[in-house]
């Protein structure tokens, strides 16, 4: 047990290339979006067992945080806590949050955490894991943390009242991102960190690099809101496609006629269709 530990928690660089694409990555996305589909369509069974569903929250807020000081206190013990360990990336702030709004439900950081969600999944597609082979603690922090942020954006989602990506919240987001990612350039600048890759972008370095001082760093604020914006539509499109199909059980009623059983829509679904449309 214990030489099981000191392997998991060891030290050494291993310069452990992570390839992008390869069967190992393809299997982790494959498994973590079962799971995730898994979250949307247990959403009436999640519904109708709220204690459950609430021990389900806390379990993701709580072993996140677990794993996040895991990764952290592996840092401290080895001495080598830089300030690019600090929390301050989007993600790993975002992991924070989450685990905050699984516990309080608090509206506000309820919108933040949805939006960021869909930041994680580029994260997973274009991954920036340290360089150790798996199990370590920053290959588990990276991976569960990050699949849980989107799971968190899923359950605010589709469990409970839902959300359904109303446009006066963009707005806000998009105000939000543009004012943090803006005030992230001296913090990045003044700490040589990489928390929203000012200093080192996560491809086409020498291309963007090379780039005029105010060009490169408008496009690292340009692309967050683009971000942004494409998370919006995903979500709003995925929401309303959900909230439909479940609209469609809900106000099919059948009708015995001789002795076939028809299919008659009410009223207010097709208003509720042209509605959500």
């Amino acid at each position: 047990m214990l030489d099981a530990l000191a392997y998991y928690f060891r030290y050494q660089d291993e310069q452990a290339l992570f390839l992008p694409y390869s069967s190992e990555h393809l299997l982790l996305l494959t498994c973590i979006a079962l799971i995730g589909v898994g979250v949307v369509f247990s959403a009436n069974f999640f519904n109708n067992h709220p204690r459950l569903r609430r021990a389900v929250e806390i379990w993701i807020a709580v072993s996140t945080v677990c794993v996040a000081l895991c990764y952290y206190g592996w840092h401290v013990y080895n001495g080598i806590f830089t300030t690019d360990t600090l929390p301050l990336y989007t993600c790993r702030l975002a992991i924070l949050l989450g685990a905050f709004t699984l516990i309080t439900h608090n509206k506000y950081t309820k919108v933040i955490c949805v939006y960021w969600g869909f930041y994680a999944i580029a994260s997973l597609l274009v991954v920036t894991a340290e360089p150790y082979q798996w199990p370590h603690p920053t290959i588990v922090s990276y991976w569960y943390n990050h699949a849980c942020l989107i799971y968190t954006s899923l359950i605010i989602m589709f469990w409970g009242k839902g959300y359904t990506f109303p446009i006066k919240d963009l707005r806000r987001m998009l105000v939000f991102m543009a004012i943090y990612i803006s005030l992230s350039f001296p913090i990045d600048t003044a700490l040589q960190a990489n928390y929203h890759f000012y200093l080192d972008p996560p491809f086409l370095d020498d291309l963007l690099l090379g780039l005029p001082f105010p060009i490169y760093p408008a496009l690292v604020v340009l692309s967050y809101l683009s971000l942004t914006c494409f998370s919006f539509l995903i979500g709003r499109g995925l929401t309303k496609r959900v909230r439909l199909r479940k609209l469609e059980k809900l106000s099919t009623i059948k009708t015995v006629n001789n002795p076939q059983v028809k299919e008659k829509y009410s009223p207010a679904y097709f208003a509720l269709r042209r509605y959500l449309a």
